[in-house]
């Protein structure tokens, strides 16, 4: 460009030329050139004829005519060179009207600069508008005066048009990403994002300049360790294979909410920086709707389980047990329980889930439920409680909740023949919870189904009462038999008693001759309170010489105890002597006793006594059984157990721990050069030997569970339930400590002047597959690796499975 500027500062162009044909007239100065000066111009003009840039000049003002253009111009745009020297307005006349404005300025910011660079549009000759490069420079006199404006043009149409339709295709991508209905993001692996449109925006609370502006976005997105590792994983595994991978995954919104997103990401090809174009639905409403839908076919399954153990069972107890821990496994909460209400407002629990003795002490002090809560119960009302401390409750009400260590709950009424039965009741005592409406439907379902429950429960125990009341002799009789405990036996038959006579009240007292007192045995009322105050009454003040021995009667009792009824006390002797009574009270307001009902009890009577007299034949033979178990058990000389407790008590915490998945150790103790000990020492001196092994080693163990064995001659087992690999070593050193204290000595021994153990450890979980005896080999082979490596220490050895 310098050197065309150059050329034509050393050359003067007319304005004019006299033909068509001439573009260049040469002045009269110009006739006088060298023929090496022709042979230059002519160059010139060749290389500007086939140039794709026009070379112009112009004046500086006013309209910036042209006083020179190079013939190429026709090429390019179609016009004849003469056209263009005539036109007094050519950047007006070829410029489109919308463009006029810019190419005045680019004259203007050429005369303030003098040099500018611009692309515009010009009018070609076939009507078509193109687009132009334009370069323009000033030419200043000596006088630094503007003179001359020269420049070049080039057509950059095509790239012009490649550049809208690019631009134009980014506008539509941009569209497509802006309005698609997935999140899109582009990002590399760093965590750095180029992309991040307005779904993903409305997705995560997030915008592009967030992303941007994070040092690692993928970190904000996948908060937790593991999370933004999984994170890294993917695009890893994405960069390495090449194709799509697709998954679910959790990120928190910026106002914390999570989200379920379903994500696909591909890589795009770049090699200097790999970027990842991912796609996200957020599918959080699918997986809420998955889950409500979860929801109810657990509901509906639950409600048919209800359903069918009430058909298959007619067991009260175990269709509320069922009732209330299904309800508990459904609705995660703390505590599941069924209360039972009485007419008179009062009520315990009858079944519940997570039982612990705090409740089982507060049954017989409950408070009364309000007339006001009652009678909206009656009418079928459940009641929500989400807060205790905030919700409306009636201050009885609140009481009762405060009792039972309610925080938030629902209460559901439960009916049985149209009347108020009891409560089903949800309890959250570990922070509050809001309950929700399909919680509240499914209780009320379920509570139909129990409400069934204890329909069919209380038919089917009117008639059972009255077919046992023909078999419930001959029951008593059968259970008195087949049982030798006397605790059981009284328990059964008074119950069973009460239940035949619907007594209120019956009790079995024995006569102590040495006190002359009575004691309690046992009792029962027909509410099934076991805590007779009758007896302590008896056993308090009821003492009569044994020269006038004789049963208290009926007032006696009354005055006694203070309670009033029909009482029927009926002796029980054993052989010549009074062993004692059994009591039976009917209600003041009951008739009195029928012949049949003394004739019965009177023989129920007699074989308690049989039970009772098998009972202590029984305790006497226990007695010498346990000696004789004890004899059969125990090593005559050491005292701890023998080989054949030892093989008894491995096979069955064997069986226990297989149960349990608890931890078995076992350690074998062999005495170390004990034949040497016996030859020179003498056995009497071998057998106190084995006796203060035997005591050191029992001192040494601490839990009950632990069984010290002799397991040999000179060789001693322990075995150690839930005990890990390394309690048993540190039990060895210990034992090994012991022996070193005890300091006996052992002049033969070729390992050290006292006497040393050698000890073989083996633990192991038990199980199924293999048999204990795997336990013993292990300790077995512990132990003979420990006398191969020089004896008076342990070894460890694995059980092979």
């Amino acid at each position: 460009m310098g050197w065309i500027i150059h050329q034509l500062n050393s050359m003067q162009y007319q304005c004019s030329p006299t033909k068509k044909s001439d573009s260049i007239k040469p002045t009269p100065n110009n006739q006088k050139l060298t023929n090496s000066g022709i042979k230059t111009q002519q160059r010139v003009n060749k290389l500007l004829h086939n140039s794709p840039v026009v070379i112009f000049s112009c004046q500086p003002q006013p309209n910036y005519q042209i006083t020179f253009i190079s013939d190429n111009v026709k090429i390019l745009l179609g016009y004849d060179v003469v056209q263009l020297l005539r036109e007094k307005d050519i950047w007006h006349t070829y410029v489109p009207a919308s463009d006029q404005d810019q190419w005045q300025n680019a004259f203007g910011q050429l005369l303030a600069k003098e040099s500018h660079i611009h692309e515009a549009r010009f009018v070609h000759a076939n009507g078509n508008l193109c687009w132009l490069r334009v370069e323009m420079r000033l030419i200043k006199d000596k006088a630094k005066n503007v003179s001359e404006i020269v420049g070049y043009f080039v057509d950059i149409t095509d790239r012009k048009e490649a550049e809208i339709q690019l631009l134009t295709t980014e506008n539509r991508l941009k569209t497509v990403i802006e309005t698609v209905g997935s999140g899109i993001t582009l990002s590399d692996q760093k965590g750095n994002f180029y992309i991040f449109n307005s779904k993903m925006t409305e997705i995560t609370g997030y915008s592009l300049e967030d992303a941007q502006s994070h040092q690692d976005f993928l970190a904000l997105l996948y908060p937790s360790s593991e999370s933004y590792s999984q994170a890294q994983s993917r695009l890893k595994q994405v960069a390495l294979t090449g194709s799509i991978f697709n998954a679910e995954t959790t990120i928190p919104t910026k106002k914390g909410e999570l989200k379920t997103l379903l994500l696909s990401t591909v890589m795009m090809e770049n090699q200097e920086n790999p970027l990842f174009l991912s796609t996200y639905q957020d599918i959080t409403p699918l997986k809420r709707a998955e889950k409500t839908l979860c929801q109810l076919i657990v509901q509906e399954h639950l409600i048919w389980e209800i359903t069918h153990k009430i058909r298959q069972s007619l067991n009260l107890d175990d269709i509320l047990n069922t009732t209330v821990m299904e309800v508990q496994q459904l609705l995660e909460c703390d505590q599941v329980f069924i209360y039972r209400i009485f007419p008179d407002y009062r009520g315990k629990i009858i079944a519940q889930t997570n039982s612990n003795e705090l409740l089982k002490t507060k049954q017989s002090e409950t408070p009364l439920i309000s007339l006001e809560s009652y009678e909206k119960f009656s009418q079928g009302r459940l009641r929500v409680i989400n807060n205790i401390n905030h919700d409306p409750i009636h201050p009885e009400m609140f009481e009762f909740l405060k009792y039972w260590d309610i925080d938030s709950a629902i209460m559901v009424p439960l009916f049985e023949r149209n009347h108020l039965w009891g409560l089903l009741i949800v309890n959250q005592n570990q922070g509050l919870r809001r309950w929700l409406k399909w919680e509240a439907n499914l209780l009320r379902q379920i509570s139909e189904q129990v409400g069934i429950a204890i329909q069919q429960s209380q038919l089917y125990q009117e008639t059972q009462d009255q077919a046992r009341r023909a078999q419930i002799l001959n029951q008593v009789i059968q259970v008195i038999r087949q049982s030798l405990d006397l605790d059981t036996i009284f328990s059964m038959a008074i119950t069973e008693i009460i239940n035949l006579f619907h007594l209120e009240r019956a009790c079995i007292l024995q006569y102590l001759p040495e006190t002359k007192q009575w004691q309690e045995v046992a009792s029962c009322s027909y509410d099934g309170d076991i805590n007779s105050p009758i007896l302590s009454e008896i056993q308090q003040l009821y003492c009569l010489e044994i020269d006038d021995f004789d049963l208290p009667n009926c007032e006696e009792i009354q005055c006694l105890t203070g309670i009033l009824g029909s009482w029927l006390p009926i002796p029980l002797r054993v052989g010549s002597e009074i062993w004692g009574c059994l009591g039976l009270l009917k209600h003041q307001d009951a008739m009195g006793w029928k012949e049949s009902e003394i004739e019965l009890t009177c023989a129920i009577a007699d074989q308690l006594v049989i039970a009772i007299q098998q009972s202590e034949l029984y305790q006497e033979l226990q007695v010498a059984n346990q000696q004789l178990l004890r004899l059969a058990t125990i090593d005559g000389l050491t005292q701890v157990a023998n080989r054949r407790r030892f093989d008894q008590y491995l096979e069955q915490e064997w069986q226990r721990l297989q149960v349990e998945k608890g931890d078995l150790a076992l350690i074998l103790c062999d005495i170390d050069y004990f034949k040497q000990y016996n030859d020179y020492y003498g056995h009497l001196a071998g057998d106190s030997c084995l006796k203060k092994v035997a005591q050191a080693l029992e001192e040494i163990l601490h839990n009950s569970a632990d069984l010290l064995a002799r397991y040999g001659g000179e060789e001693f087992a322990i075995i150690l339930p839930n005990t890990t690999r390394d309690e048993a070593i540190n039990l060895a050193q210990h034992i090994q400590n012991a022996i070193a204290h005890l300091q006996l000595p052992h002049a033969d021994s070729r390992v050290s002047q006292w006497l040393t153990l050698s000890l073989g450890v083996a633990c192991t979980i038990p199980s199924s597959l293999v048999p204990s005896s795997s336990l013993i080999a292990a300790a077995d082979l512990a132990l003979y690796d420990a006398k191969q490596q020089g004896r008076a220490r342990y070894c460890v050895q694995e059980v092979d499975v």
